[in-house]
């Protein structure tokens, strides 16, 4: 079952006049709360019948904190002590699967939780762990302790896994316990699966850097624990170093033993906007998540004894939160540890005190690795806010040019904006949909035709889902894009971004495009690539490259446009005039190209790459507005 508990309400603007109200929530969407059946649920057989059992639990009086929605809950019933194994697999309705994926495919930075809640029995288990597995996906753990309610996030934008494959999004549920002596069998309830939209209505992301580790200072804050390591400023040794993930520098932390849970170090965050979280109510704390990067270091001979390592983070004083473990496997890669502040533990700071580190957090390590020791580098300590910059009408005048109304708002290039209408406040009609941040500000304005003013009207702003994976107008340069020569590259021109003055004269839109020279022609022998930064098609279902070009060319000359695999495979090279993307005539004025990205990289991180082999002369290659965005609607 599903069901949605909180509408989302925009900023609104009324008549020509600037009375803006705003309304800010959360939207909480239940997925499955267990209250028809537990149907939804089905044992993999990895257990006995004896072993593992499923049932329905029925709320006995209001205390009992084991149903945290409506009358229901999951019961897990297990008997003796288990390694990590899947017990069950959760499989999401169509409709709950539809909202996962669709969340999912819009990659809002921090915008989408998955959470659901579970019990552990207050006796009888020495320890415990409990994973899910989204779509095979896994991310962290919770820990046994106490019979306390805990409940789990999974961050939508972090998952790799394609939940927009064919079929329901699944989750396998992982148990692991020490069951204690005497103790036959132990219960574990599980209840209220949500989707958490974290934006406050129509809101623009803000991140905050807490420590990116860019000096010996940066360092320096870090409060040692155990004696089992050392600490060193990790400086960036080239484009390929995965050991940083933000600005030329990352915290170095070197094991010279292994070993079960030991707490390690702690680091304060004082003089951080997390003092001034640290104050707020925990349950309030919805708009903020903390996030860092954890690196784990590849396998290695002789290095470690297993392929795992796991990674924990307890508040300042030791306190056990709701997100517990992070693992990794045999190879060098990033991981991004995130945690919603209304499930963190943030004791707020002693002013008596000048050495107490709150509001900080204690970070707890277990590894495999032998006497050879492990290299673990953290960086990119950040708070992302959602309810920072609500979104706000901030301008309302009559445009003076062609008529009608310009409505203007603060907007990010993150994200992709619409405007509806209405007469009473009440009853509301989309205006438009998909507008796109202004490339050349903060600030984007959209015109109401004369003709659709009628009488008073209110008009309301709103983020309508994620910017498209590439929108370059090159109105605010060219950031992310890269030239290179082509083996027999003889010319004197490269690529450019600005106002042209050569070719077409004048920008498609806006002032500014790419040329392979903005005022002058190209001369014989140019072979010049233009490059794209990277884009990802993951969460893109139907990917489609526009984009608007001129070309004035001699003969023999040719421009095309490749799409490579960010690895630098090949997808896509036309190699003659017959094929996509391939053009060898003139143009009289701009043109408009648009290709299939998904019939030769559906899913991938690609490059675009706009290639020009120029010989004779003429004004060259051009291009504007280029965009992939999403067709499938």
């Amino acid at each position: 079952m599903y069901k949605n508990l909180i509408p989302k309400i925009g900023a609104t603007a009324a008549g020509l006049g600037l009375a803006l109200s705003m309304a800010q929530a959360q939207t909480v969407t239940i997925l499955e709360s267990f209250e028809d059946s537990v149907d939804s649920v089905a044992t993999l057989g990895n257990r006995t019948d004896d072993e593992f059992k499923i049932a329905q639990y029925t709320k006995d009086g209001a205390d009992d904190t084991k149903v945290t929605d409506g009358d229901k809950a999951l019961k897990l019933s297990l008997i003796g002590n288990y390694g990590w194994g899947a017990d069950a697999e959760l499989t999401f309705s169509d409709e709950a699967s539809a909202l996962l994926k669709q969340a999912w495919a819009s990659k809002a930075e921090g915008r989408y939780l998955l959470r659901y809640d579970v019990e552990f029995p207050s006796e009888g288990v020495n320890w415990g762990n409990f994973m899910a597995h989204l779509s095979g996906w896994d991310y962290a753990q919770l820990e046994a302790g106490g019979g306390t309610n805990r409940s789990m996030s999974q961050p939508l934008d972090l998952v790799t896994a394609d939940l927009t494959a064919d079929g329901p999004v699944t989750m396998q549920i992982v148990d692991q316990y020490g069951i204690a002596d005497g103790t036959e069998s132990i219960d574990v309830y599980v209840d209220n699966f949500r989707l958490i939209d974290t934006y406050v209505s129509g809101a623009v992301p803000e991140v905050t850097v807490l420590n990116g580790f860019e000096s010996q200072a940066d360092v320096d804050v870090i409060v040692p624990v155990s004696d089992r390591y050392t600490v060193a400023l990790h400086e960036k040794t080239g484009a390929d170093d995965l050991s940083v993930t933000e600005g030329n520098s990352s915290l170095e932390i070197t094991f010279t033993a292994g070993g079960s849970w030991i707490e390690d170090f702690k680091i304060p965050f004082k003089g951080t906007i997390m003092e001034s979280i640290a104050r707020i109510p925990q349950e309030d704390r919805g708009r903020y998540t903390f996030r860092m990067d954890v690196i784990f270091s590849a396998l290695e001979d002789g290095d470690w004894g297993g392929n795992w390592q796991n990674f924990i983070i307890r508040g300042a004083g030791g306190e056990a939160m709701n997100f517990a473990m992070h693992r990794s496997g045999g190879d060098q890669h990033v991981r991004t540890y995130s945690l919603p502040l209304d499930q963190a533990i943030l004791t707020p700071s002693d002013p008596e005190n000048p050495d107490d580190v709150n509001p900080g957090f204690s970070f707890v390590n277990q590894g495999a690795w032998g006497d050879g020791g492990m290299t673990l580098h953290y960086d990119n300590f950040r708070i992302i806010d959602t309810g920072k910059a609500p979104l706000e009408i901030g301008n309302l005048a009559l445009n003076t040019d062609g008529g009608g109304v310009d409505i203007s708002w603060a907007s990010s290039l993150a994200q992709a904006y619409g405007i509806s209408v209405s007469d009473n406040l009440t009853e509301w009609t989309e205006l438009a949909t998909g507008l796109l941040g202004d490339q050349a500000g903060d600030a984007t304005t959209y015109t109401v035709a004369a003709e659709d003013l009628t009488g008073q009207k209110f008009y309301r702003v709103f983020v309508s889902g994620a910017a498209p994976p590439l929108n370059e107008g090159f109105e605010s340069g060219a950031s992310g894009w890269t030239v290179s020569n082509g083996p027999n590259h003889e010319g004197g021109v490269t690529w450019e971004a600005g106002e042209p003055t050569n070719g077409p004269g004048a920008a498609k839109t806006g002032r500014s495009v790419a040329g392979t020279d903005l005022d002058v022609d190209y001369t014989n022998g140019t072979w010049v690539i233009y490059s794209s930064p990277e884009v990802s098609l993951g969460p893109v279902l139907k990917p489609v490259l526009t984009f608007s070009y001129f070309l004035e060319v001699g003969e023999g000359s040719a421009a095309r446009v490749n799409i490579f695999g960010a690895d630098g495979s090949e997808f896509y090279a036309p190699a003659t005039p017959d094929e996509e993307l391939f053009f060898s005539e003139s143009t009289d004025g701009w043109q408009e190209a648009t290709f299939d990205l998904g019939a030769v990289a559906g899913g991938q991180k690609v490059i675009i790459q706009f290639e020009f082999i120029g010989n004779g002369t003429g004004a060259g290659f051009f291009i504007d507005d280029v965009l992939v965005e999403d067709k499938s609607e």
